[in-house]
């Protein structure tokens, strides 16, 4: 059996070594031996030319690779009521919903993200409006996600209405506002969120006493009874009053 494994980087790429699944070191180009002779070793090789960085144990390497992560990906955390707008080489590619955390490779493309606050301001710029709203692609697909949209018609007057409340009037033209609308299965799905507040919370208590804590998280959500069928309901009655239209209606003008 051999105990050299042989592993050539391009210049474009990077490669992650895992032995006995646990990280080791990124690979820079080039060609590299690596010697196996009683570890099971896994390389996995990335092309930055493809900048987003997809991989399930993200939230290990922030948290126990920081230094590793910090040079080679810039990282974007977003807080609960924030959206993250991607630009690549200067054009808008994807929207980043709130609570996400996105490594983007350090590379040959050059990415931007522009944090916006949404706790307040929820109506998208002009100017914005009309490249998400209008894109197709992956930024389309994000939009759909992230923007509900209403075309007001010459003559007609918008209102708008938020949580049954009214706002105010909407003029004619293009208006567009952030929703994030989650449905229940997908906020319990998030597990990964809780897992990193819930060691970051842990972590913090008990390190004081001298006490090291190597991982923590949620293993699964358990509502009693009814609770998750009810939740569904309200979830599901919540997203049907604030549909693309229904929050948004037009009056035609006297004039």
């Amino acid at each position: 059996m051999a105990v050299l494994k042989r592993v050539t980087v391009a210049q474009h790429e990077r490669a992650l070594v895992w032995k006995n699944r646990s990280f080791e070191r990124v690979l820079e180009p080039g060609v590299h031996w690596i010697f196996e002779p009683l570890a099971r070793v896994e390389v996995q090789t990335y092309d930055r030319t493809v900048p987003e960085f997809e991989h399930p144990c993200v939230d290990f390497l922030v948290q126990d690779a920081r230094e590793m992560v910090e040079r080679n990906f810039q990282l974007i955390e977003l807080k609960d009521r924030e959206i993250g707008l991607v630009f690549r080489n200067e054009h808008l590619v994807s929207v980043l919903a709130p609570g996400k955390r996105q490594l983007f490779w350090r590379g040959p493309i050059e990415i931007r993200v522009e944090l916006r606050d949404i706790s307040e301001e929820f109506e998208i710029d002009a100017a914005t409006a009309r490249l998400v709203v209008r894109a197709k692609g992956s930024l389309g697909a994000a939009a759909a996600d992230a923007v509900s949209a209403i075309e007001v018609p010459e003559g007609a007057l918008g209102l708008l209405f938020v949580d049954g409340e009214f706002k105010r009037s909407l003029l004619a033209g293009l208006h567009a506002f952030w929703k994030f609308q989650r449905t229940l299965a997908e906020l319990l799905g998030e597990k990964a969120v809780l897992d990193r507040v819930i060691s970051d919370t842990v972590r913090a208590r008990v390190e004081e006493h001298g006490i090291a804590v190597k991982s923590v998280g949620v293993k699964d959500v358990i509502l009693p009874g009814e609770m998750k069928t009810i939740l569904n309901q309200v979830v599901e009655a919540v997203r049907c009053s604030t549909p693309r239209d229904s929050w948004m209606t037009t009056r035609r003008s006297c004039a």
